[in-house]
């Protein structure tokens, strides 16, 4: 997954959230569930039993009554409602799994060794027999991974983290300051504030009332209509809605085709879009000034973002005559 910043080159999603000071666990916690499995002494894994994520689930090993000893599910079997549904009502509490049901899995959590700041397993890091096995030698009983079935919940945000070159809040900056201002040398404080301009100065960035109550309504937000700079939280919702596979609502702007995209907070004025570090106006009667503010668009794994883009043939802004 790709943003980009007032129409600049593209960026790794997760580099936004990086700048916006989460870390690699804080955007798993943001965008997944996590699954919790005990190491036992007999060798093997439990699990809470939870429909959440196992319905629809398909087993790898033998699936066990961890009270009981009893096989629930066959290797390579399906998960069901009504077999989960039957669990519950035999009293079921914890699931029996085997190493090779971890494998694969991707961590939640950075696995750290708290005396030599040795790294084991970094957050988002797939899971292996060897790196299993170095866990249990250092002490790890309990691993946290999150919930990804490949069905419902793609792996989209975990893949861009992944991909990204940057891991702090630091590095995104610098990049981002970078495709913002190509050409001149960044610095952290510069990096910083160019940052802050874009999204979070009121007396550069203006959602207005209206623009609010659609991004709380958009986002599922409940923020006060007072409240017009961008909050830190938004960028996340916006990547979530893409993640989670859910369709981007159509807009029709008041002028030209309308479009499906997900340019989250660009503040259109006259019906045309705008850019953050531009000001255009002409003069003569009906001249009209154009205030130019910051957006950045989301787009999905599967979506174009050149020139067919259906961003493409609305983002060029351009000052207009009233008397035309």
């Amino acid at each position: 997954m790709h943003v980009r910043i007032d129409r600049r080159r593209k960026l790794p999603a997760t580099t936004l959230l990086y700048a916006l000071g989460l870390t690699q666990e804080d955007i798993l916690a943001n965008f997944y569930g996590k699954i919790s499995f005990k190491h036992t002494k007999d060798g093997g894994w439990t699990t809470p039993l939870d429909p959440l994520w196992m319905k629809n689930a398909k087993s790898v090993g033998e699936w066990k009554n961890a009270k009981t000893g009893e096989v629930l599910m066959e290797a390579g079997a399906k998960i069901t409602v009504r077999g989960l549904r039957k669990w519950q009502e035999d009293g079921v509490k914890q699931i029996a799994v085997s190493d090779d049901d971890l494998i694969g899995r991707y961590s939640a959590l950075d696995m750290v060794n708290p005396e030599t700041g040795e790294i084991y397993v970094e957050a988002g890091d797939e899971l292996t027999a060897a790196g299993l096995k170095t866990l249990l030698e250092n002490g790890f009983h309990e691993i946290g991974c999150i919930n990804v079935d490949g069905i419902v919940i793609g792996s989209y945000v975990r893949n861009t983290m992944a991909a990204d070159k940057n891991h702090s809040r630091e590095q995104a900056l610098i990049d981002i300051y970078r495709v913002m201002r190509p050409g001149e040398p960044p610095t952290l404080d510069t990096a910083e504030t160019l940052f802050g301009q874009l999204f979070f100065d009121s007396e550069r960035y203006d959602l207005s009332s209206v623009g609010r109550v659609k991004m709380n309504m958009r986002l599922e937000l409940d923020a006060p209509d007072t409240m017009r700079v961008r909050q830190s939280r938004q960028p996340a919702r916006a990547l979530g809605r893409r993640a989670d596979g859910e369709p981007v609502p159509r807009r029709t702007p008041s002028h030209g085709k309308g479009h499906q995209g997900t340019d989250v907070g660009r503040r259109h004025r006259h019906g045309h879009a705008a850019r953050s570090d531009k000001r255009q106006a002409r003069g003569g009667r009906g001249a009209r000034v154009l205030r130019l503010v910051a957006a950045f668009a989301v787009h999905g794994p599967d979506q174009s973002v050149v020139g067919s883009h259906a961003q493409a043939p609305h983002v060029r802004a351009r000052a207009w005559r009233s008397d035309a």
